[in-house]
């Protein structure tokens, strides 16, 4: 167990410690095809640049940065029909190859702190209208070796394991598992598959989306514990979570909602701040959630980079 476990956690005294903040990918929406593209974005925001652009009009979303930020792991529908895979491409964009690893469907990828390793969701079940019923964890080495299930299927429920995030040394992946097409839990596993269990327990019916600050100390996620979807913090225990972020007002309406919620979020690589999408917009914040800064109009899944 102990050797199986060390291939995939990073040795603790070279663990990723947090670095500069470099530049963010995040799910863009492109009027000329009508479909969406990965675009990356300098945090300060404007002047996106698409870096998946192509003939095909297929979708690519939920961008994944590599450690060393060379590369963008991703999901998208080219050559595929209507199912989502797993891509890899460089960060200025150019070819892209298809990650490996089978299913009906793959989705979320995550790279491992010390970019040996991409965890991602992995259909294995579909309903008659084509839904995944049965979906999990499973990781893979970026050139497509070393295919390893880490979750196992739920019996007799629709059950999907997605939205993966490793924390700082390798040694736990933290998840969303939404069960029966609605309740959202946070939950927490080691890239071998033990010690798997649920880390958050409140009254919210849809915690979803963690992301491991780089200290390792906190995770941010998505819930509506307090109504609308807002950005909350935790404990790296599942302790002492609190709300971050709440959904913004439309500002030609003070009293109104945007309605999208927040939801999303990612630490960037230094610990300063955190970037998510609200009311279908890119924004970031400081770690205390304060000085909102708008980083794209129209864009959702970011994710931060480290820079060079």
């Amino acid at each position: 167990m102990f050797v199986l476990a060390a291939a995939f956690a990073s040795n603790p005294a070279h663990a990723v410690r947090p670095g500069r903040d470099g530049k963010i990918a995040f799910t863009a929406f492109n009027a000329d095809t009508g479909s969406y593209d990965i675009s990356v974005v300098d945090p300060a925001g404007g002047g996106a640049v698409d870096v998946t652009a192509d003939a095909a009009a297929s979708d690519e979303a939920e961008p994944s940065w590599s450690p060393d930020s060379r590369r963008i792991a991703f999901t998208s529908d080219r050559g595929d029909g209507a199912a989502p895979f797993v891509y890899l491409m460089n960060a200025v964009g150019g070819a892209v190859r298809k990650l490996g690893g089978g299913g009906f469907e793959q989705r979320s990828p995550a790279w491992s702190p010390n970019g040996r390793w991409i965890a991602f969701s992995r259909c294995t079940a579909l309903l008659e209208n084509g839904a995944c019923s049965s979906a999990q964890l499973a990781v893979i080495r970026p050139d497509g070796k070393g295919f390893r299930q880490v979750t196992k299927p739920l019996r007799g429920i629709v059950a999907n394991d997605a939205k993966p995030a490793w924390s700082p040394n390798g040694a736990q992946i933290v998840f969303t598992r939404t069960r029966s097409f609605g309740l959202n839990e946070i939950w927490a596993v080691g890239p071998h598959g033990k010690g798997l269990r649920r880390l958050l327990h409140d009254d919210s019916e849809s915690d979803h989306n963690p992301s491991w600050s780089p200290d390792g100390k906190q995770i941010a996620f998505a819930s509506d514990a307090a109504g609308t979807d807002a950005i909350w913090v935790m404990k790296a225990n599942g302790t002492g979570a609190h709300k971050l972020v709440d959904e913004f007002t439309d500002p030609d309406d003070p009293d109104a909602t945007i309605g999208g919620g927040a939801v999303n979020p990612a630490f960037s690589p230094s610990g300063k701040g955190i970037v998510f999408s609200a009311g279908g917009d890119v924004w970031r914040v400081d770690r205390a959630g304060a000085n909102p800064v708008l980083v794209a109009g129209s864009g959702d899944d970011p994710d931060w980079a480290r820079a060079g």
